[in-house]
């Protein structure tokens, strides 16, 4: 009779103990034995190394640290980079898609092996169902089988682990096709931007007088931007006054930072209350201005070149006059006594800008005006001598010069000048009433008409009446308005001018900027990235761990083979009636439960039921 016993833990040292119980051998295990064949050659002991070390499980546990370290290295290199920066015809994704597919497969083969030896350990240490083996397998090949396995085990033993990092697995995709993203941003390109500006204002027209100072008026080009900025606000941009100026800039996106050019500045104060009735021309009137005849005049606009006085009436500092006008509104409604009369001012500054340019959308915010405020800078009509600027703080290309007005520093950038002729002309061109800031409406109630009148004043005629402004504060509102829209379509188109043909020295005539490009830059969404690195740690933890608690038990792993020449004894195959259909074996095995013995007559390995009595 031979004897079964449990496994030993060690088959090399511990002898086979005999049960108690012992299941009498049949007469296949009483059959002579037969000698096994010895194995030789090289081939048999580097197979024999490679499954006893587990030799080919750690290389794959080793292959898939290495590529999600690759995986992870790759993403950290390109993360917050241009997507042009990829140097290959397949994208990234692709790249890191394929080096997902080996490393999980790297990852699940020693996953795999470990449920495989677990599976032999499951036995080793109790009774347990046949189909307990069914179940196993079924783990070490997929999700389905390691739900089952889990239901099995309920998550207590050291399968467990495999189990839950193979259905985990199916997870790896999924997030790591997650992990890697775009965002668009601007990129730094070159120094090319430029936009217009200028340190000088020198052109004019020549008439009758020629050279001489006297009748000059504003180049064509000034007097299209005088035009358009009483006719803007009007016609097109009610209440929008940012008149753009062309601009270098060829990508759409550019920086230009602060830079400084000669502009045109304005203010405008209410004179209403000063408004007097001269008895003597029976005119309403305001000092020397012509007046406002209550009969027949509606609107009536004089343009003057002298300062107020005092200078500074009604007006905070202010640079060297460039005009003076007055616009009077007569009360066509009966609700006002005395007529609305509003004053503004011109004068020369130099406007400190910050530029920027978005999506070809043109951003110009004025930081500060200097004025020169001396007497010297004082301006009067036909003077032979120009004018001329210089602040203690200069900007030339977002960079501050300090102390600029030290002649000594010889800066050519923040010295700024006005010819006295381009003044002159553009003094006669603002007091014209052709297409100048003078001239006068009238109204002949009897026919119900309007006479002849500026194109100025009709622009300010049709605003009035659009906006049904009646009032001295709306009024004031509406001129400033109406001013600021002058003024800044003047400076944007003196800033256009181009000096090549100047006989002065050209300086700055164009204010640079860098320019930029909308670009895709690689976004790396590491917490997608959490989880299968966490899967490839916890698999070799896991292969470890069931090395090291298992390298004294045979490494069959998840081979088939111990089944073969392990099995069942025929008596017990014969007990069970030999079922050959697998529903049959299924449900024989649910109920048959066996253990892996060691019998004591010859040392073979079976898997023993003990609860089923077996005949000699």
């Amino acid at each position: 009779m031979n004897h079964y016993a449990g496994l030993p833990q060690d088959e090399a040292k511990d002898k086979p103990q005999v049960e108690a119980n012992a299941i009498p051998p049949s007469p296949s295990e009483t059959a002579p034995s037969v000698n096994r064949p010895k194995q030789r050659g090289c081939w048999h002991g580097y197979r024999s190394i490679v499954s006893k070390f587990w030799v080919w499980e750690v290389f794959c546990a080793v292959a898939s640290l290495v590529l999600m370290a690759a995986i992870v290295g790759l993403l950290y290199y390109y993360n917050q980079k241009p997507v042009s920066e990829w140097p290959y015809r397949w994208n990234i994704n692709s790249a890191v898609a394929l080096l997902v597919v080996l490393m999980k497969a790297s990852m699940l083969v020693p996953v795999a092996e470990c449920l495989g030896q677990l599976k032999w350990y499951w036995f080793d240490r109790g009774e347990r169902t046949l189909s307990d083996i069914d179940t196993f397998d079924s783990a070490s090949r997929g999700v389905v089988g390691s739900l089952e396995l889990l239901w099995t085990l309920r998550f207590w033993h050291l399968a467990a682990v495999g189990a839950v990092i193979m259905i985990a697995s199916l997870s790896i995709d999924t997030l790591t096709q997650s992990v890697i993203g775009t965002h668009s941003d601007l990129t730094y390109l070159n120094n090319s931007a430029s936009l217009p500006r200028n340190n000088m204002y020198l052109d004019f027209e020549k008439l009758y007088t020629g050279e001489e100072l006297g009748d000059q008026i504003a180049p064509s080009e000034v007097v299209t931007g005088l035009l358009l900025g009483y006719s803007w606000i009007t016609a097109m941009k009610i209440n929008d006054t940012n008149i753009d100026i062309p601009i270098n800039c060829p990508t759409g996106y550019c920086e230009f930072g602060r830079y400084q050019t000669i502009a045109i500045g304005h203010q405008c104060v209410d004179r209403s209350s000063e408004v007097f009735f001269n008895e003597t021309v029976g005119k309403w009137a305001f000092e020397d201005f012509v007046g406002l005849d209550p009969t027949n005049q509606t609107i009536v606009s004089a343009n003057i070149s002298i300062y107020p006085a005092p200078v500074n009436k009604g007006y905070t500092n202010f640079g060297p006059l460039l005009s003076r006008t007055l616009v009077m509104f007569n009360d066509t409604t009966g609700t006002n006594q005395l007529p609305i009369a509003v004053e503004c001012i011109m004068y020369w500054q130099i406007s400190t800008f910050e530029t920027s340019v978005s999506a070809n959308v043109l951003n110009e915010t004025g930081v500060i005006a200097y004025v020169n405020l001396t007497e010297e800078a004082q301006t009067q009509y036909g003077q032979a001598a120009g004018i001329r600027m210089r602040p203690a703080e200069c900007w030339v290309n977002d960079t501050l010069i300090e102390k600029a007005d030290d002649f000594n520093l010889g800066v050519p950038e923040c010295s700024f000048a006005v010819g006295p002729r381009a003044q002159i002309g553009l003094q006669n061109t603002l007091q014209s009433s052709t297409f100048g800031l003078s001239g006068e409406i009238l109204y002949y109630p009897e026919k119900e008409v309007w006479g002849p009148a500026s194109q100025f004043l009709l622009n300010v005629f049709f605003f009035q009446e659009r906006l049904n402004v009646t009032d001295s504060t709306s009024m004031l509102k509406y001129i400033n308005t109406l001013w600021m829209s002058i003024s800044w379509s003047l400076t944007q188109t003196i800033r256009q001018i181009d000096l090549t043909t100047s006989d002065e020295p050209i300086v700055g005539y164009a204010a640079q900027g860098k320019m930029y490009v909308h670009e895709d830059y690689f976004d790396v969404n590491w917490q997608w990235l959490s989880g299968p690195i966490f899967l490839v740690l916890l698999s070799s933890v896991f292969l470890l761990i069931t090395i090291s608690t298992h390298k004294t038990h045979k490494a069959w792993k998840t081979s088939s083979l111990p089944l073969i020449f392990h099995g069942l004894t025929r008596e017990h195959r014969m007990a069970v009636g030999e079922p050959e259909k697998v529903v049959d074996m299924m449900e024989c095995a649910d109920e048959e439960k066996v253990r892996l013995m060691i019998s004591e007559s010859d040392g073979g390995v079976r898997l023993v039921s003990r609860s089923r009595p077996v005949s000699a």
